[in-house]
């Protein structure tokens, strides 16, 4: 295989990582903010979706060139998973700034 057929095969991936992180990044958002309207107890298991969401891309978006996405949303996820752990449920408003 040659050095361009490499570089338009590792092009095409990262176009279609790019599409689909679009897609993932609104999913996540829309689930941070149904979490942050809910005035009642959060449920464990959409905190739990939410934080393996953020898993996801923590752990691709440095392979795609995305790194500094990487770092926040690594970040976000062991906040996540503190919140989580320690079982005090994050506050709307905490959820929104997330």
């Amino acid at each position: 295989m040659q050095d361009s057929d490499i570089q338009a095969r590792l092009s095409a991936l990262k176009a279609q990582y790019s599409q689909r992180l679009g897609d993932d990044l609104q999913t996540l958002t829309a689930q941070a903010r149904e979490l942050s309207a809910r005035q009642s107890v959060l449920d464990p298991a959409m905190l739990e979706k939410l934080r393996q969401g953020l898993h996801r891309i923590a752990g691709s978006a440095g392979t795609f060139g995305y790194a500094e996405l990487s770092r926040d949303t690594r970040e976000m996820e062991m906040w996540l998973q503190t919140a989580i752990e320690s079982a005090v449920s994050p506050t709307p408003p905490m959820l929104s700034a997330l």
